[in-house]
């Protein structure tokens, strides 16, 4: 069946210009002259003129059932035979509001069949492409033949009918059917739960050919709940729902069995027989995550991007073996002081051949309304020349948006801001819009081919083609107090507050810092008040003063403290000593200031008879503790748990939440057993249990070693273990403990450092660990694929065996910078303190040193950075 509109007619003629052609090519093709019915020819065949408009009937719209009898490749026959647009039902039933399509009899195309249930009585029409223009009603009940002048409504009796309609003699007729199940509907969030009368309600298509299946393609704007219902007028029972887990199953006749359904467009089938029901989502989609800001300046590098959705579809042109690798992401902020909401989006294209005619397209669809463009639309074309508005509100232009560009090794990457508000969206969490994303490769000849993400051509002009875009959750990310000198001293969330941030560190002096997310200038929050106050994005510094602090910090509502008396008191406060050069993991602990002790029996009732001393050291990459025990009786023969003999435990609190809980990302218990340690009769042998719910302990070595006087213990644990990144004042919670076995009937009694008999199971018990000496952070701890702004900074020449000359690129480091040169092991060979303004180079000597590997950190006024790895040879 050929189906005509007016948005067929190209010439506006009222006539429709078509041909018939093989394999969508015109390679062979026919034409003719004739119409309806007429001879096909290959050779210069001209264009049939199919009428849009039927003169002989008006009733009637132009569709056309055509049929082709191909004879040879240069002639064919064809009929066009007029028959009735889709037919559809409508009435009180549905508030005169929406249509229920039947279904076109494929034997006559004018014969049009629907099994339908009703549960009152109701008034109907029927009525052809959902339209007054040609519809039909009459008062006769069950048959009759429907006036074409819009006549009465027919008084439909309640009841299921299978149910015919003759677009050509008007005749209808409801048969009575009840063999088949009642209607069945959509109710959930979606809809109201069908409180709001000027809502019709979302009933599911009947197959035609198998009356127990139900078929809907919806399109939900936000996530939502729902059952399937019976169309039965009654309220909502276990007798008449059906509930169940998204996306597919059996459903149940249970109330609490809500269906979860994120938003999105599905094809939605359902069985009233079996009750299995499916959603299968249509198109695609992308999540676009909440984000305080983004500096639209086209590199990417804030941590809330997410790169990875491709565009990969040609939907015009060729392009050979030289696709381009496009992919994007999407993030979105509300409205704040400073300015509305914005969505954001990121692309990155690896192109070996970048022009300045390569451009993209984005389109939103504001309310997910489809059709065609309005109000809460556009279409906008962007590239290295700048914006250019398609499609768009009144008053909405290319200088609304933000844009911005870079050029990367392998291609370029942009960024586009997009005002909501200027297409009245507020974004809200959960909710969507339409949304898609053209790219056009150009190389210098004019564009070569068009990728799409999700739609096509006919985005150009139709909303109805994009995927989704789904409004994320706010992540706040990594949150550290910053500032050039103290670098980035992480807080973390406790357990089950995400966001709340907590942690513990001590100003030496005085000192003005800052909260940031993700190590990052672009989202900073400051304040003038001390110790407590409320953090804006862009405020002054806080002025900190020195002293050791429990700090907190909530980034929704920007609320600090930093809190004195939050501390652990003296006495569950141990230092860490910096060294420069790491022990030797041997069991030999004259390395160590043996400083601290394990005095307290926690378990057990004693008494301690056991020494216990302990010292700990730390480097840029790891952690050393050492503890030697005076025991007059180490007892080989035990054969019980770790925890039951002879043993040194080390419990761990990596983030230092203090929350109790330990957590499985940063947390662990350790113990060395003298059992575990001797197992083969050898003398230091090297097994440490490991807490089996808590952070995996992947690099590390220890040894035990036995004395003349008891045993040794020593053991190296790398900082990557607990996503730890250390410096001079910076806190780990921490304890130590002894078991001792002297009976041989498992644990006499425990001694700790500091805590309870519940260290083993409660983060919130343990004291300090801080780190003394040593620099404040390690400049290349950030590995050189991490770092912010390296784009930003050129190094050269490199390799080098005398002078190195830094160039600033942009504006990112244009006042004073620090440089340090470190070694592979973290030490600083080379400081300068230096700024662009002048010629935007800065120089130092690297003749003096030897050969090898070293990483050159640049750090701005406003703490961005940059490590660029340097060879000297």
């Amino acid at each position: 069946v050929l189906h005509l509109n007016a948005d067929s007619d190209d010439n506006g003629n009222d006539t429709v210009e078509v041909k018939f052609r093989q394999d969508a090519d015109w390679t062979v093709s026919w034409g003719g002259s004739d119409f309806p019915s007429g001879t096909g020819t290959a050779v210069n065949g001209p264009n049939i003129q199919v009428p849009l408009n039927d003169e002989a009937d008006p009733g009637i719209t132009t569709d056309y059932l055509v049929l082709f009898t191909w004879i040879d490749d240069t002639t064919c026959q064809y009929t066009f035979q007029l028959t009735s647009g889709p037919i559809s039902m409508i009435g009180a039933f549905n508030n005169w509001n929406g249509d229920v399509m039947m279904h076109r009899d494929p034997l006559n195309p004018q014969l049009w069949k629907l099994t339908r249930s009703w549960y009152e009585d109701s008034e109907v029409k029927f009525r052809e492409n959902k339209d007054w223009t040609q519809a039909w009603g009459n008062s006769d009940w069950p048959s009759g033949v429907g006036n074409p002048d819009n006549g009465p409504n027919i008084p439909l009796v309640a009841g299921t009918y299978d149910v015919t309609f003759n677009a050509l003699t008007f005749e209808y007729n409801f048969v009575p059917n009840n063999d088949v199940c009642t209607e069945i509907e959509l109710l959930g969030d979606f809809n109201e739960w069908g409180a709001n009368e000027d809502l019709p309600p979302t009933f599911m298509a009947r197959d035609a050919d198998y009356p127990s299946e139900f078929t809907l393609s919806y399109n939900f704007t936000a996530a939502t709940n729902l059952f399937f219902k019976m169309s039965d007028g009654q309220p909502i029972g276990n007798d008449n729902i059906w509930g169940g887990t998204f996306p597919c199953g059996t459903g149940m006749h249970d109330v609490t069995k809500l269906i979860q359904v994120p938003g999105g467009k599905y094809d939605i089938t359902f069985n009233c027989k079996s009750g299995d029901f499916c959603f299968t989502r249509l198109g695609n989609s992308v999540i676009a995550p909440k984000v305080f800001d983004i500096t639209v300046d086209g590199k990417l590098n804030e941590a809330d991007w997410d790169i990875s959705k491709n565009i990969s579809r040609i939907i015009d042109g060729e392009a050979n073996d030289d696709v381009n690798e496009v992919n994007f992401g999407v993030t979105y902020k509300n409205p704040d002081a400073r300015e509305g909401a914005y969505l954001f989006v990121g692309v990155d294209v690896k192109d070996a051949v970048p022009y300045v005619d390569d451009a993209g397209e984005v389109f939103i669809d504001g309310d997910k309304s489809g059709g065609v463009y309005d109000g809460h639309d556009l279409r906008a074309k962007f590239g290295a020349t700048g914006v250019e508005i398609l499609e768009g509100p009144d008053g909405f232009t290319a200088s609304d948006i933000l844009l911005g560009f870079q050029i990367t090794a392998d291609g370029y990457s942009a960024e586009i801001g997009i005002p909501l508000d200027k297409l009245g969206v507020t974004p809200e969490e959960g909710n969507q819009m339409g949304f898609d994303l053209f790219y056009y490769d150009d190389d210098g000849e004019g564009v070569a081919y068009t990728l799409a993400w999700n739609g096509g051509l006919e985005n150009v002009s139709n909303t109805s083609s994009f995927g989704d875009l789904t409004f994320g959750e706010l992540s706040c990310g990594c949150i550290s107090v910053y500032n050039s000198t103290i670098g980035d001293v992480i807080l973390r969330n406790p357990t089950d507050m995400p966001t709340n941030y907590v942690g513990t560190y001590e100003f030496f002096d005085a000192q003005d810092v800052v909260f940031r997310k993700d190590g990052q200038s672009t989202v900073e929050w400051g304040a003038a008040d001390f110790p407590t106050g409320t953090a804006v994005i862009g405020g002054p510094m806080v002025p900190a003063t020195a002293n050791r602090y429990r700090v907190s910090f909530d980034c929704i509502t920007g609320e600090y403290n930093f809190n004195a008396d939050g501390t652990v008191p003296e006495e569950g406060l141990a230092q860490a000593q910096y060294t420069e050069t790491p022990p030797a993991i041997d069991g030999d602990l004259s390395e160590y200031d043996l400083a601290y002790g394990s005095d307290g029996v926690v378990v057990g009732t004693g008494p301690n008879n056991n020494t216990v001393t302990w010292g700990a050291k730390w480097d840029e990459f790891n952690l050393y503790i050492g503890a030697n025990v005076v025991d007059g009786v180490v007892n080989l023969a035990s054969v019980g748990n770790p925890w039951d003999n002879d043993a040194i435990e080390m419990y761990i609190d990596g983030n230092n939440d203090k929350d109790g809980t330990y957590d499985g990302d940063f947390d662990t218990q350790l113990i060395m057993d003298v059992v575990s340690n001797n197992a083969d009769g050898a003398n230091g042998t090297d097994l440490l249990w490991i807490k089996a719910d808590g952070v995996p302990i992947t690099n590390y070595n220890s040894q035990w070693l036995n004395t003349d006087d008891g045993y040794a213990v020593e053991i190296r644990l790398g900082w990557d273990n607990f996503n730890f990144a250390p410096g001079k004042g910076r806190v780990m919670g921490w304890s130590l403990g002894n078991n001792d076995n002297d009976l041989d009937q498992g644990r006499d009694y425990q001694t700790v450092w500091y805590g309870t008999g519940d260290n083993w199971n409660n983060t919130g018990d343990l004291g300090d660990l801080q780190l003394a000496g040593g620099p404040y952070f390690f400049a290349n701890s950030i590995s050189e694929n991490n770092v912010l702004y390296n784009a930003d900074i050129l190094l050269f020449p490199n390799p080098t065996n005398g002078y190195v000359n830094l160039k600033s690129i942009g504006e990112t480091f244009k006042g004073d910078v620090q440089v340090m040169v470190t070694d592979i092991q973290g030490r600083v060979i080379v400081q300068v303190q230096d700024s662009f303004r002048a010629s935007g180079l800065v120089q130092f000597n690297m003749s003096g040193l030897s050969r090898g590997v070293y990483f050159v950190n640049i750090m701005g006024e406003d703490g961005k950075r940059a490590v660029k790895k340097l060879i000297v040879q």
